[in-house]
């Protein structure tokens, strides 16, 4: 999950790396989602509208707290039963570097 912001430093940038990011979580067999926090539901759809991304609202960091998340954009790796595996730097050299120690 990219936890994400367009008020976020690196925003723009990290939504630019989008598809490689994407590509290598791929093959790492992981699903990448995004999460767009603390912001309104009308910013996030106009920050990613033409972006072809699958994305959640997290309006008041719900989220953000329960995973205790404090930099903005961060990757967390989220097993299907809701435990946090690892929380990485939202690039496709953190994803490599994870699934090839």
């Amino acid at each position: 999950m990219l936890v994400w912001a367009s008020w976020a430093p690196m925003a723009e940038a990290t939504m630019d790396e989008h598809t490689s990011l994407a590509e290598v979580c791929t093959e790492a067999g992981l699903h990448l989602v995004v999460l767009d926090v603390q912001e309104s539901l009308e910013d996030g759809r106009a920050a990613l509208a033409g972006r072809e991304v699958g994305w959640l609202h997290d309006r008041h960091g719900a989220l953000l707290k329960m995973y205790r998340v404090i930099e903005v954009p961060s990757l967390l790796l989220i097993a299907a039963d809701g435990e946090q595996l690892a929380k990485l730097d939202a690039t496709a050299d953190a994803v490599r570097r994870w699934s090839n120690p």
